[in-house]
């Protein structure tokens, strides 16, 4: 129940859910900050921008964390605030995507909690650019998954150069990409996302659909993909999908799938090779000639595959079926 009524704090985008945010952090460091107070540490880095994964409330996908990382980072730009990510759990971010050109990785011993010099900021609206005073520390810890430049276009920045500048893939990333042998732009993608049409897959989202009805739109999608792959004559066609059942109904299609053994959320309690297995996913789809996201009425409209397009700047098709 505590839990639920945090969330619900959390959730809410105006100035007394803002508030409420910040007296619970601030209570549960206070004492912390009164330690690194009489001991005469460094206090209140100003002119930085926190962007922090919290562990103690319900977090989206990647793909929207992502969104809002970016979006913040836009944010922090602008101001000629540096920049900062804390991504700790349900894994850490820099085992994953290392810094590129911005040494964005911190941890929570970097925040301080000094009312009047810490500031909670709340990625809730996106409409404008906020501005922020330079004398103080900001801390995000509530967002909404949005692309601030599809509402603000500023042509100096796209998505794919805010992305480049703060990622690139770790080591283990890239050997597991170079492992695929597949290289870019000599295949299509193609992105199905059933979340739990076709069995349990993702906790807080629908029931399955009745086996009558799934084993339909298996061949519904299937159709689809058929029709994809003849638009594509000679060309590689590989399909990516949150479902082990379907990417195993495709052995007799003339399409490749990768490894399907290590398939999950990351919002679940997921292992190392189930995150690695998501980032895979979201290169290897950057790095196709084009790609296809799949949309039915019975399939999740997914944007994984929007901004995994995006990051590799790559043509992206909506194929309805």
């Amino acid at each position: 129940m505590v839990k639920k009524i945090k969330d619900c704090i959390y959730a809410y985008s105006g100035n007394i859910g803002k508030k409420l945010i910040y007296e619970l952090k601030f209570m549960k460091n206070q004492q912390r900050y009164l330690q690194r107070l009489r001991n005469d540490i460094e206090l209140n880095k100003k002119g930085v921008f926190y962007f922090v994964i919290d562990p103690d409330i319900n977090q989206p996908g990647l793909a929207d964390r992502l969104k809002a990382i970016i979006s913040c980072y836009y944010i922090a730009k602008i101001n000629h605030f540096d920049y900062k990510i804390i991504f700790k759990e349900p894994f850490k971010l820099e085992n994953y995507l290392k810094p590129n050109k911005i040494d964005w990785v911190a941890n929570t011993n970097e925040l301080e909690y000094c009312k009047g010099q810490t500031v909670f900021f709340n990625f809730a609206s996106w409409h404008k650019i906020p501005l922020l005073n330079h004398d103080k520390q900001y801390h995000c810890y509530n967002y909404v998954g949005h692309n601030i430049l599809l509402h603000i276009p500023d042509k100096r920045y796209s998505w794919k150069f805010l992305y480049d500048e703060l990622f690139s893939p770790c080591d283990s990333l890239k050997k597991a990409i170079d492992s695929c042998s597949y290289l870019e732009n000599t295949y299509v993608a193609v992105h199905f996302r059933f979340v739990n049409a076709l069995g349990s897959f993702e906790n807080y989202w629908s029931k399955p659909l009745p086996v009558e009805e799934q084993q339909k739109l298996i061949e519904k999608c299937k159709r689809g993909l058929m029709n994809i792959c003849k638009d594509n004559p000679n060309c590689k066609v590989l399909v990516f999908s949150d479902s082990t059942r379907f990417l195993k109904e495709l052995s007799s299609m003339p399409v490749e799938f990768l490894d399907t053994s290590s398939i999950g959320h990351i919002n679940e309690k997921s292992d190392c090779d189930t995150v690695l297995k998501t980032f895979l996913d979201f290169y290897m789809i950057g790095r196709a000639k084009k790609v296809y996201r799949v949309l039915s009425s019975e399939l999740y409209k997914t944007f994984f595959c929007v901004y995994a397009a995006q990051m590799g700047d790559k043509e992206l098709i909506d194929y309805e079926i």
